[in-house]
């Protein structure tokens, strides 16, 4: 997960320059961030026209709520009064009662003290750097009752614990640090500046957010001290984000900053030129590039890897197996724990399995898989009881399965209604600092990976923002041969989505072949799906009818393989029995229904509404395969590809059962799946007593008398 925060400051209403208002709101729009941040200075000066609903502090408040229903209402806003929201022209004036008065305009916006957010494990302070009381000067002050409030505070937070371990960042109005070469910071330096370092040295503040000085300032520091581990500090302050005039020599400026929920981070720094139409990201000189590279690398982040590969290997079905290995992993300090996120899988479709140990070492580290639930998702990370150092660095290697992920032809990427039929990816969120990425994909044989590509994203779930600077860098690091890809990538900056394409094959089949198939697969599927609110007896006739054929061949064969005398009735009030057929009208992916389901009287709800996409479950993968599938829960434990079950929701849950698709004699499409299962185990008992070859036979046997009265009862031949 990565937390997206716009930083912005010194608005200045009303003498905004309203052209550059309306760019900068379509530009935060745009970035979608998680957070806003406005530090300071949002009106010119205070005025009582804010108790008649009017005046400037409602304007300002008026274009960020306008900000905020245009991201839906899901911006978390945090600002803070400036030396010009509390003092007459922002030099003159008792700040008191002005600062009560922002409180009460600007509600919960503004949190003066700590403010965590739990699920992005960043903490927020927020010191007011007004003085008291000022005459004639924008001096800042770090005043020690204000910071002692603020330690104290943190201290006594009921998660003083997760504060200690997240990323903190400081948020003021003041410049902590002097401005060069624009100007003398006489009237406008804040004072004390000595107890604010000291602060920010024992708290271990990670960043600080500032504005005031209407100039794009970044800083690196690095804190040492004669105990304890020196960090990294930054300090970036926010230019003018609208005023008319004196704003930064290169522009308007907004900052966007990625953090990732480890603490890993980017920042970027965005201006517009007069007359620009939009801002621009500042494009870094390679110095710049090469020494940012290697303070993240080395000191900023809690840790950093050598080499991280990620390796696919797809079947047929289009199950892919992922190894995930990180060498080199060291951590740049000491801390209370150890741990590293693996990334989640991003897929369209499919299912996602928990990764799996395959190698942790040295053992010494004590390094394990820790599976939890994090804001209601279930995250794996790796713990180390002992710190990994340049002199014991970590390998770790685990595997997971990502079941019904890719594509082998358009025909099943359009069968499964993906969202982009002509082209697959895989996509890696790299939220780790790392020397080298590597990606290997192995498909299957006669699978021929064309026109790949390599795109930088930025870290959104939607929409997707391709950072074409970054794109272009790597454009060359793709490598297809056959039915295997690889690309590999030097430094490759964190906190973006790494999104590696391929063409999806052609189907063999033609265009009207398609739609002949198409076609009747259409009438099969109206007529069953309308079972669903209606009682055809035609189609629901031919149903029971094709269920009494299968009893008595499947009875037939039970008794064959168990040797008994007698037949052996598998019908009781553990068996359940049912139809599904796709649902055209059904959101993308495009999922299985019920149609008929022989105990739909004793779950009415569940019959109504259970939907399965395809490729998923046991239905969904027959479906999609067009082959039969078995379940059998005591033997797909430990056996993620057999482990596909769908266990409908307070329904019955089956201990065997078989998926049978039924294929169109004409086109060989998949009409409709035909499932048999029990909840009992031994009835459980009596169908594992059946070989493969029973099973296959009794599917042929389907496709012959119950397949011809299901189509003769959709009007089909």
């Amino acid at each position: 997960m990565v937390t997206r925060i716009v930083h912005i400051s010194d608005l200045h209403f009303p003498s905004r320059d309203e052209t550059v208002a309306q760019v900068l709101q379509d530009a935060i729009v745009q970035k979608q961030p998680n957070l806003l941040i406005v530090t300071g200075d949002l009106a010119n000066h205070p005025s009582m026209w804010w108790l008649f609903k009017k005046g400037r502090w409602i304007a300002a408040q008026g274009w960020l709520s306008e900000v905020n229903q245009k991201l839906e209402g899901r911006l978390t806003i945090l600002v803070l009064p400036g030396n010009h929201d509390v003092l007459v022209f922002g030099l003159t004036g008792w700040c008191w009662p002005a600062r009560k008065a922002f409180s009460h305009v600007f509600g919960e916006w503004y949190r003066p003290g700590v403010y965590l957010d739990a699920k992005a494990r960043i903490t927020f302070l927020t010191l007011d750097t007004n003085p008291w009381a000022a005459r004639f000067s924008a001096e800042g002050k770090a005043l020690r009752s204000r910071l002692n409030r603020l330690k104290r505070n943190m201290e006594r937070h009921p998660e003083a614990a997760q504060i200690r371990t997240s990323t903190k960042i400081l948020l003021m109005h003041h410049h902590p640090l002097p401005v060069p070469f624009h100007g003398g910071d006489w009237l406008l330096q804040t004072r004390r500046v000595d107890r604010l370092l000291r602060f920010v040295a024992e708290n271990r503040i990670d960043l600080i957010l500032h504005g005031h000085k209407h100039r794009a300032t970044w800083s690196h520091l690095r804190v040492g001290g004669t105990s304890g581990e020196p960090f990294f500090l930054e300090v970036v302050g926010a230019g003018a984000a609208m005023k008319k005039s004196d704003y930064d020599p290169r522009g308007h400026n907004l900052n966007l900053i990625d953090i990732a929920a480890s603490g890993v981070r980017q920042i970027r720094q965005f201006f517009k030129q007069p007359g620009g139409e939009h801002f621009d990201e500042a494009k870094p000189s390679r110095a710049e590039e090469g020494v940012s590279r290697l303070i993240q690398f080395e000191f900023r982040q809690p840790y950093r890897v050598r080499r991280l590969t990620w390796r696919v290997q797809a079947d047929e079905e289009g199950d892919g197996r992922n190894e995930l290995i990180l060498e080199g992993l060291v951590f740049n300090r000491s801390a209370d724990t150890y741990e590293v996120p693996l990334p989640e899988n991003d897929v369209e479709t499919g299912e996602v399995q928990p990764y799996r140990p395959v190698e942790i070492s040295p053992v010494e580290l004590g390094g394990k898989l820790d599976q939890r639930k994090v804001n209601g998702k279930d995250r794996t990370c790796v713990t180390f009881t002992q710190q990994p150092t340049d002199q014991t660095a970590a390998h770790v290697e685990v595997e997971n399965y990502d079941l019904n992920a890719y594509a082998m032809d358009r025909r099943e990427a359009a069968e499964r209604g993906l969202h982009d039929t002509e082209r697959d990816y895989m996509e890696l969120l790299l939220t780790d600092p790392v020397e080298e990425l590597h990606f290997e994909a192995d498909f299957p044989d006669r699978f021929r990976f064309r026109n790949a590509r390599l795109e930088v994203l930025e870290p959104l779930e939607r929409p997707d923002v391709v950072h074409q600077r970054l794109t272009h860098e790597f454009s060359q690091v793709v490598q297809a041969d056959g039915n295997h890809l690889r690309a590999k990538l030097s430094l490759p900056p964190p906190n973006y989505r790494y999104h590696l394409s391929w063409e999806i094959p052609p189907a063999s089949q033609t265009t009207e072949e398609w739609n002949a198939a198409y076609a009747r697969r259409n009438r099969f599927e109206q007529v069953y799906l309308a079972l669903v609110s209606s009682a055809d007896p035609g189609p629901l006739n031919a149903i029971i009818e094709a269920f009494q054929d299968m009893y008595s061949a499947l009875e037939q064969r039970i008794s064959a393989a168990i040797s008994a005398a007698t037949s052996v009735s598998i019908l009781d009030e553990t068996t359940d029995l049912s139809v599904m057929v796709c649902d055209r009208n059904s959101a993308a992916p495009l999922k299985l229904r019920l149609v008929f389901w022989n105990r739909q009287t004793n779950y009415p709800g569940v019959f109504r509404d259970f939907r399965l996409a395809i490729g998923e479950g046991n239905a969904g993968r027959a479906y999609k395969t067009g082959t039969l599938r078995l379940f059998d829960k005591y033997l797909a434990q430990n056996n993620p590809k057999a482990n596909t079950y769908r266990k409908l929701e307070d329904g019955p849950d089956h201990v065997f059962l078989l998926s049978v698709p039924l294929l169109d004699p004409v086109s060989g499409f998949p009409l409709a799946v035909l499932n048999l299962g029990t909840s009992s185990a031994p009835h459980a008992d009596f169908m594992r007593a059946l070989k493969k070859q029973d099973f296959m036979e009794l599917a042929g046997a389907m496709h012959r008398e119950p397949l011809t009265r299901l189509l003769f009862a959709a009007g089909l031949k």
